[in-house]
C-alpha cells in the first residue's frame, strides 16, 4: 500500500458519497488499486472514531463510505439512542394522559350543567316552600275537623312530609354535585343560589313527624 493508493481510495469514496464493498470499489477504480492494497487502505482509513472513512459490517459483508460532515461517533450515537428511547417513553405517557383527559371530558359532558342544576334546585325549593305553607294551614284547621276528615288530613300530612324529605334529599344531592366543581362552602353556594334551608325559616322536619 502506498500513499497514492490511500489518496486514490479516499478521494473516490468522498466524491461518490455512497457505500462500497472492496470488490466493487476495485472494479470502479479500474484496478488502479489492487484488492489487497484496497483492503489495507480501507482498514487504515476506517480506524478510530475520527477516521475519514466509516466501516459497516453486516455478517461477513463489509462496506465503506466517507464520513459525513457532522456525523457522530459511536459514543455520541449511543447517547442519542438513549435520549430517543426516553422521548418515546415520555410520548407514551402523554398519550395515556391525553386518553384519560378525553375520557374525563366525555364523562363531564354527560353530567348536567351548572345552569340545569341551579334551575332544578330553584324548582324544588319553591315546591318545598309551598308544601310547608300547606302543612302549616292544615295544622291550624285540624282541631275543627271530623275524625274522617282528620284521618284524610293526617294521611295527606304524612304524604307531604314524605315528599318534603325526598325533595330535601334531592336538593342536597344537587347542591353536592355543584360543590364538586365550585370552590365554595355549602352555605355560601346556597345563598348565591337563593336556596332557603329548614334552619333559615326556623323549621325542623322532625317536628312534622
Amino acid at each position: 500500500m502506498t500513499d497514492a493508493d490511500a489518496r486514490t481510495v479516499e478521494q473516490y469514496l468522498v466524491s461518490q458519497n455512497r457505500p462500497w464493498n472492496v470488490g466493487s470499489l476495485v472494479l470502479n477504480l479500474h484496478k488502479a488499486v489492487g484488492k489487497t492494497a484496497a483492503e489495507t487502505v480501507l482498514t487504515k482509513l476506517s480506524s478510530g472514531d475520527d477516521s475519514s472513512i466509516v466501516e459497516l459490517v453486516n455478517g461477513k459483508q463489509k462496506v465503506y463510505y466517507a464520513r459525513q460532515k457532522g456525523e457522530v461517533n459511536a459514543e455520541e450515537l449511543a447517547e442519542l439512542t438513549a435520549e430517543i428511547e426516553k422521548k418515546k417513553v415520555a410520548v407514551e405517557e402523554l398519550k395515556r394522559e391525553v386518553s384519560g383527559l378525553a375520557a374525563r371530558k366525555t364523562a363531564l359532558a354527560a353530567e348536567p350543567t351548572d345552569a340545569d342544576l341551579v334551575a332544578a334546585v330553584e324548582e324544588m325549593s319553591k315546591a318545598t316552600h309551598a308544601d310547608r305553607q300547606r302543612l302549616a294551614e292544615l295544622k291550624k284547621t285540624a282541631g275543627s275537623l271530623s275524625p274522617k276528615k282528620l284521618k284524610q288530613i293526617k294521611d295527606g300530612h304524612t304524604k307531604m312530609v314524605g315528599l318534603w324529605r325526598k325533595r330535601k334529599r334531592m336538593c342536597n344531592d344537587i347542591v353536592d354535585q355543584v360543590l364538586e366543581n365550585a370552590n365554595k362552602k355549602p352555605k355560601e353556594l346556597m345563598e348565591e343560589m337563593g336556596i332557603e334551608t329548614d334552619a333559615d325559616v326556623g323549621v325542623d322536619i322532625k317536628t312534622f313527624g
